[in-house]
């Protein structure tokens, strides 16, 4: 199953971005961008990524109105699990997949 996750842009020179991690590296994800309710210099965009269940991923950005960097993993049924970075390794090391 997908589901999609949002970040927005707020300036102050932080990037957003969200990486798959699979055998130990990062494949960076392209961002859907919605500027309907941003500014001239981009504050206020939208960047929404689609993520697929069973995977663990990296995530750094505006969540929420709040400053994130977390891991998090994607159950079958769509469910956003925020799991710790020792959880992520050893999910990535069981080959997890919820």
């Amino acid at each position: 199953m997908m589901t999609t996750l949002s970040l927005e842009h707020r300036g102050k020179g932080e990037r957003n971005w969200v990486a798959c991690i699979e055998n130990g590296k990062r494949e960076y994800l392209q961002a859907k961008k919605d500027f309907t309710f941003s500014n001239a210099r981009g504050i206020g965009t939208k960047f929404w990524y689609i993520l697929e269940s069973g995977k663990i991923y990296e995530i750094s950005g505006i969540m929420n109105d709040f400053p994130v960097h977390v891991f998090i993993k994607v159950s079958d049924d769509g469910e956003i699990i925020e799991i710790t970075e020792d959880e992520a390794k050893q999910c990535l090391k069981e080959r997890c997949s919820e």
